[in-house]
């Protein structure tokens, strides 16, 4: 890995390359400066508005994204579409309102056209090289194209000025730009993609390593996809794996498989199933199991500390444009989370690991109920509720993929449908903490790492139509930065309480957390220390009557209480008659 940042480096250094920042992920914070922005807000009154459109490149791709007035479903939704004159002429491609377009693409029906010397050929993503994301509703859409594009007409590169435009020609769609063929953008042909760190090898030895893999219909036993399985999970080593497809083999079976490829002790692999195909493996012991409509609630004890549990939900959701069944399942799984009514006992504040494939195609506030507890049906499930166990929504964990600027888990080269982000990670930050996460894409890996691993580039296409996502948890949390985990920091909120501080007495803080706030009262008056002026004396405290002319101060006001009434000198104790000035000792 090292070997493959230090090329990088040196490849900035002698091209005066700068860095892409653009991932094709759904989160839309690296847009900050684009090479290109057009912004044409306003213009469409009955229809959905085309507000702006942004573009940037690197080597290998052109992305793209545009931002809309309304929240839709870019695949089912509307009509957009792209359209890029390659060369610059409008006399070469496709005539188009002005443009000679050499590519299109259509996002809702899934398919383009490349459009080279005198022929058209019908394309889909793959030969486009187009992901597109979030899979889900939102008014902002990023993608990328292929610089170089193949065709059975001939080749096309992206290079120097192009011209582009953007439609949605859907119940009075927009187009941008307005008043022209399309807009003007010009390659940058220094810009360099920057991949996101990743690891096959554990930070830290004692973290467990956790893969989600949908198998693919039983994959793992099929004899092609299969072997590229197990070389995944060789190179992986995982500590637990949750598998999802897999319907018609025995666990058992799965794990003799996993046996002979990562031997796990005497005891071998440990193993948990849930109808109809909800499977998890574990090198330790799966302590409990519960079923939700066909998903999987697992009690492990995993981590170094023997004590310390995690609850795992290895889902499945239903598929496809089913929101509804999605929805409702999502609603039961969060109302086992909040009220821990499985079928087994555990703790309130238990770290939880919600995992799998959660097939997130449709409506975004799925993920949304996901993160925040927002239970939709609330008549059946009870109410919403903050699902960490601090008050705080879950992580989504967010990993990209190996050497690639995407984060999709699932691809049919062949399908209609884009690559899209299906399978997730979310867990409660509060307790557990992820050091290296990633999705496993073979088609990034540099060759050393291929070799390395003893995978080839299409080993993840082969194995499954998801790819591996692979997560090193640990529960060592320290959210207050104080050197002590949650575990034994009564406040892991407040770095100045923690096992080594000092107990400051009398404020009901307890800063040592040995379960007991310091309390002095050494002359047991009722009066704590740092109210009572001599706490080695009963007598003196803040409630004791004051003797006068003794030079003590017994009721802790902060004076010892003098009486010299006719103000001779003499006290009263001393005085026979304290009424009048001439009469003293």
């Amino acid at each position: 890995m090292m070997n493959k940042y230090l090329f990088l480096a040196l490849f900035l250094i002698f091209t005066n390359g700068v860095l892409a920042q653009i991932y094709v992920d759904g989160v839309f914070d690296d847009w900050t400066s684009p090479s290109l922005f057009v912004e044409e807000e306003g213009d469409v009154m009955n229809g959905v508005d085309i507000i702006s459109v942004s573009f940037e490149n690197d080597q290998q791709y052109l992305y793209g994204r545009v931002v809309l007035d309304q929240v839709i479903d870019l695949l089912d939704e509307q009509d957009l579409s792209i359209y890029i004159d390659a060369d610059n002429d409008a006399s070469t491609g496709f005539p188009n309102d002005g443009l000679g377009t050499e590519l299109t693409y259509y996002f809702n029906q899934g398919n383009g056209f490349l459009n080279t010397g005198s022929s058209s050929e019908s394309v889909g993503h793959a030969r486009l090289g187009l992901v597109t994301a979030p899979t889900v509703t939102s008014n902002t859409f990023e993608f990328s194209v292929l610089r170089a594009l193949e065709s059975d007409n001939g080749n096309l590169y992206l290079d120097g000025e192009i011209q582009i435009r953007i439609e949605n020609r859907f119940q009075n769609g927009d187009i941008v730009p307005n008043n022209a063929p399309g807009f003007s953008y010009t390659f940058t042909d220094n810009i360099v993609f920057e991949p996101k760190p990743y690891d096959f090898a554990k930070i830290n030895p004692n973290d467990i390593r956790i893969v989600s893999y949908n198998s693919k219909q039983d994959g793992i036993v099929d004899p092609i996809a299969g072997v590229e399985q197990i070389k995944i999970l060789q190179a992986l080593n995982p500590d637990i794996i949750a598998f999802q497809e897999i319907y018609n083999t025995d666990p058992s079976i799965v794990a003799e498989v996993l046996n002979q490829a990562l031997p796990n002790g005497a005891n071998g692999w440990n193993y948990g199933h849930v109808f109809p195909d909800i499977m998890l493996f574990s090198r330790s012991q799966i302590e409990a199991i519960d079923w939700v409509d066909g998903n999987g609630i697992f009690l492990l004890y995993p981590f170094e500390d023997e004590n310390a549990p995690l609850v795992i939900f290895n889902t499945h959701f239903p598929c496809c444009d089913n929101d509804s069944q999605r929805q409702q399942e999502i609603d039961h799984l969060l109302s086992k989370l909040r009220d821990k009514n499985t079928g087994f006992i555990y703790e309130q504040n238990t770290p939880s690991i919600i995992l799998g494939d959660f097939n997130l195609v449709g409506k975004a506030s799925e993920l949304d109920a996901l993160l925040s507890g927002n239970i939709f049906d609330q008549q059946t499930y009870g109410s919403v509720f903050a699902p960490d166990c601090d008050g705080s929504p879950l992580v989504d964990a967010m990993p990209c993929s190996t050497g690639l600027p995407f984060n999709y888990t699932w691809n049919n080269p062949n399908g209609s449908y884009d690559p899209g982000r299906l399978d997730f990670f979310l867990y409660t930050g509060s307790k557990l903490k992820v050091e290296n996460g990633f999705v496993l894409n073979t088609l990034g890996l540099s060759e050393q790492d291929l070799a390395a691993y003893g995978l080839n580039a299409e080993s993840t296409t082969v194995a499954s139509d998801h790819l591996p996502l692979i997560f090193d948890v640990s529960n060592i949390v320290d959210a207050d930065g104080d050197g002590f985990i949650y575990s034994v920091d009564c406040d892991d909120a407040d770095a100045v309480i923690n096992p080594g501080q000092a107990e400051i007495p009398n404020n009901d803080v307890d800063e040592d957390c040995d379960g007991v706030a310091l309390i002095i009262d050494e002359d047991g008056d009722g009066f704590n220390s740092d109210e009572d002026c001599d706490d080695a004396d009963p007598e003196v405290n803040s409630e004791a009557s004051e003797i006068p002319n003794n030079d003590i101060d017994e009721d802790c006001d902060g004076e010892a209480l003098i009486i010299d009434e006719d103000g001779d000198g003499f006290n009263s104790d001393e005085d026979c008659d304290d009424a009048d000035p001439e009469v003293n000792s």
